[in-house]
């Protein structure tokens, strides 16, 4: 009677070949690095047969994720960008496929107004000189003629319906939407001014949320009319839960030596019986 057989080898860790891989040593397990590493897959363990296996590498994990929408750093300044420049594509781990987040849809989840209608000063700007408006002037006065009068076209609904005859008034119309109103030369200043002295609380309220209407609407036409805006939001996804496999690293190598194991089983004929176990070891 043989209960183990020399020739049996689990399929699951070395397939078919096991029995040759076992006879040429250590070079032949070695075939299956990864990037200089060999690979040694963990299998489940079994509690009982009525529970699932538990996978002992296996845990659960928190992560988290952000994303920002923000202007390109390079790009040609005579030319308008493109209107989805804003745009992101991210992964949609519910749907499993990617998806487009667009600008409008951010900035009206984002809109920093409180409840007094207040613009709060994530985007307003107290100085002309800011890099961040000197930029954004650049790219309008650096723009050939056909750029400039598509964004002027794509910008005149926005400023009530008044046309923009040059760069200049691209720029003051600009400035309105993301200077302050103590900005010297910013149009809004009267009208913030008024709301200001108002004594109807819903009067002054109204004021208030039409100057937000127009800061909100202005960004998003600067945007669709491909001009640099100086405007980032930030997506964040805090909390994901992922089931991570963690790796465990050993000194591996030829100067570590290898011991290797074959198939071990017992022999008996009658009243006569043998144990085989086959080792080799390798000092390499």
């Amino acid at each position: 009677m043989n209960i183990g057989s020399d020739a049996r080898i689990k399929f699951y860790e070395r397939g078919e070949k096991g029995p040759a891989q076992f006879d040429a040593g250590a070079a032949a397990f070695e075939s299956s690095a990864f990037r200089g590493l060999q690979v040694v897959t963990a299998v489940p363990y079994e509690l009982s047969d009525d529970m699932d296996a538990v996978q002992m590498l296996q845990r659960s994990t928190q992560v988290g994720e952000y994303y920002v929408m923000s202007a390109p750093e390079v790009f040609d300044a005579k030319k308008a960008l493109s209107p989805q420049y804003m745009d992101i594509q991210i992964y949609d781990e519910e749907h499993d496929k990617q998806v487009v987040i667009s600008f409008k849809k951010a900035l009206y989840m984002a809109f920093p107004i409180d409840k007094r209608f207040e613009i709060l000063p994530l985007i307003q700007y107290t100085d002309v000189t800011d890099p961040a408006i000197v930029h954004m002037f650049e790219h309008i006065d650096g723009m050939s003629t056909e750029a400039l009068d598509k964004v002027k076209a794509a910008l005149k609904a926005a400023n009530d319906g008044t046309a923009l005859t040059d760069a200049a008034a691209v720029r003051d119309f600009a400035k309105q939407i993301f200077c302050t109103p103590a900005v010297a030369g910013n149009p809004a200043a009267a009208t913030a001014t008024a709301a200001a002295a108002e004594t109807d609380p819903t009067a002054r309220a109204n004021a208030k949320a039409a100057i937000a209407l127009k800061v909100l609407t202005g960004i998003l036409a600067m945007v669709a009319a491909g001009v640099w805006v100086p405007v980032e939001i930030v997506l964040a996804r805090p909390f994901i839960e992922h089931l991570m496999m963690s790796a465990i690293m050993m000194v591996a190598g030829r100067e570590t030596g290898a011991t290797l194991f074959g198939p071990a089983g017992a022999r008996c004929a009658r009243a006569r019986g043998s144990l085989v176990c086959r080792l080799r070891a390798r000092a390499l």
